[in-house]
């Protein structure tokens, strides 16, 4: 059976509520990257964080790159310095350059300050 998306988020939204993380990994990979970003922006505050962390890493990248100024922002104070550290390792410098130009000065300075020391220096 095809399923149009509002019904694929539907299931991806309840595997995530009822905890079925296996199935829920298996079906958000069928996704692309946009439509995930679209997914996860929909979510409830408090589902952001831990659908971003079930996530293969490589996805979680072209997903986070993907998301608004505002939802990246939400996310870096609410994920790890080693999530960060991730992120801004893995993401395309074009991609990088483009989020760091968007957030206020005083967020692109916490972001620096929790990425690796030698993340720093590049």
């Amino acid at each position: 059976m095809i399923m149009n998306k509002t019904e694929e988020f539907e299931l991806l939204l309840e595997k995530l509520e009822n905890r079925e993380f296996s199935s829920f990994r298996v079906l958000i990979q069928e996704q692309n990257s946009v439509d995930i970003a679209e997914f996860i922006e929909s979510l409830p505050k408090e589902q952001i964080v831990m659908a971003m962390r079930l996530l293969p890493k490589d996805m979680s990248v072209e997903v986070f790159s993907e998301f608004e100024t505002d939802m990246q922002e939400e996310l870096i104070l609410q994920i790890t310095e080693k999530e960060i550290d991730h992120i801004l390792t893995e993401m395309y410098v074009d991609d990088l350059v483009d989020m760091l130009e968007e957030l206020p000065a005083s967020m692109v300075v916490d972001v620096l300050d929790r990425a690796d020391p030698s993340y720093r220096e590049m």
